[in-house]
């Protein structure tokens, strides 16, 4: 056998375990999402509020991610000179 079909064999077999090994991963990662995804819509906890609102999550826990009002904005930024921020930063 010549050495260069032997290389092409080595090479061949090794792409052959690499997808086999891929395959395998994947099948495993699949099972494992739909077994979470079977978990969680055999459970649902959907709650009622007194006015026939539906939520997951009671809507009084929830936290505004926002600026409290008054606070700053972002969109009404106030011009400076960089002169100005280099007495403002430590570097």
């Amino acid at each position: 056998m010549k050495k260069s079909n032997k290389h092409y064999w080595i090479f061949g077999i090794l792409i052959i375990v690499v997808i086999t090994v891929f395959i395998i991963l994947n099948f495993i990662s699949d099972n494992k999402m739909k077994e979470t995804i079977n978990y969680e819509s055999n459970n649902p906890e959907i709650k009622t509020l007194p006015d026939g609102t539906k939520y997951l999550i009671n809507p009084d826990e929830i936290k505004s991610g926002g600026p409290p009002k008054g606070g700053i904005g972002v969109d009404r930024g106030i011009p400076a000179l960089a002169e100005e921020n280099k007495k403002i930063c430590f570097y």
